[in-house]
């Protein structure tokens, strides 16, 4: 019922997907960098607190008029990829399609035709490198507060993109010497990528233009199906108590390798640089 897409701005980008060479991005880059939608200075933010928690000044309080977040450094060193998931009803007869915001995300959509067999290679390379990955589905709220993992957490304003998340950890003995010289390297952490190289995918993904997914061409990838919109699918669809548990099921699709869950991940992650942390407004 769920299935996965990754956008490319240029075709070349989208083959060395297929190719199985998946790019990604420093987390860091996203505070400072991208388009509206992408760009966002709150990425990985981990609680929120109350000015008043904060014990800070009655006189400053009084002019800060959002809660304060606290947002761990050390994240700008985890890397991530972002995938776009689509909802799929062959019994109903119909795929929702995603809204047209996305469209700034690319004009080329890879589909990955077999998620569970994609996450087995990704975690397969991750393995062999010794080095520690989370996927799992992006939740949306404007409270942040922990126990929440703070990578898979954004705000509400950015739940149209119904995403769902790798993130991962290269070397990390290595990433932690580098955060010892934070000073020297904090540039160039904010921009360093990573390439998984999982093996040849061009079995399992299908690169499409990503026009397709707007309009009514999104019938030249399920031709049997109708699209409609995820306004209408939150109307009008119901389900039943077997369809929710397995559309539930679907939604949170997790994995993990070298950490047991997305807790032991995000400690992980603050094990890098623990002791460093901003606070931020919203």
């Amino acid at each position: 019922m769920i299935e996965y897409y990754r956008f490319f701005l240029q075709k070349a980008f989208a083959e060395q997907f297929v190719r199985g060479e998946i790019y990604l991005n420093a987390l860091g880059y996203f505070w400072k960098n991208g388009f509206e939608g992408q760009g966002d200075f709150g990425e990985a933010a981990a609680r929120s607190f109350s000015p008043r928690q904060l014990r800070l000044p009655d006189e400053l309080c009084a002019h800060v008029k959002g809660d304060v977040v606290d947002r761990p450094l050390a994240y700008r060193y985890c890397n991530v990829g972002c995938f776009t998931r689509l909802i799929v009803n062959d019994g109903g007869g119909y795929v929702v399609r995603p809204t047209a915001l996305m469209q700034r995300f690319g004009d080329y959509a890879v589909r990955i035709k077999d998620f569970p067999e994609f996450s087995r290679r990704v975690a397969s390379a991750a393995k062999k490198n010794r080095d520690v990955v989370c996927g799992a589905p992006v939740r949306y709220t404007d409270k942040v507060a922990q126990p929440l993992c703070n990578c898979f957490v954004k705000s509400e304003k950015y739940d149209w993109q119904f995403e769902w998340r790798l993130a991962y950890l290269h070397d990390l003995p290595a990433l932690k010497r580098d955060a010892r010289n934070e000073r020297k390297t904090e540039s160039l952490f904010d921009w360093k990528p990573f390439t998984l190289f999982t093996g040849d995918l061009s079995d399992i993904c299908q690169l499409y233009p990503s026009v397709y997914l707007w309009n009514d061409d999104v019938k030249r990838i399920y031709p049997s199906l109708s699209a409609i919109s995820m306004d209408k699918f939150a109307r009008c669809v119901r389900f039943t108590d077997a369809e929710q548990a397995e559309f539930v099921r679907e939604i949170s699709y997790s994995f993990c390798v070298n950490a047991a869950d997305e807790g032991e991940f995000h400690r992980t992650v603050l094990s890098v640089s623990p002791e460093k942390s901003v606070l931020f407004q919203i």
